[in-house]
């Protein structure tokens, strides 16, 4: 018998080659500091790349915003 925990299917968002570039910027990024506003256009344009659904982006701004 082999290893169960060798062929478990990956949990989460399907890994695409534009994922991957972004997790890559995102690693190498540095961190400052951002405002409300920019965070809420942020939330925002995420749906336009696709990173995130519209319903994810909703709740995104309206946390950001509250």
């Amino acid at each position: 018998m082999g290893d169960p925990h060798t062929d478990r299917r990956p949990i989460g968002r399907r890994m695409t080659p534009q994922r991957a570039d972004y997790r890559r910027l995102a690693q190498a990024a540095e961190i400052g500091t951002v405002t409300r506003g920019q965070l809420a256009v942020l939330a925002q344009n995420l749906t336009c790349t696709g990173l995130i659904s519209a319903t994810e982006s909703h709740l995104l701004v309206t946390l950001v915003n509250t």
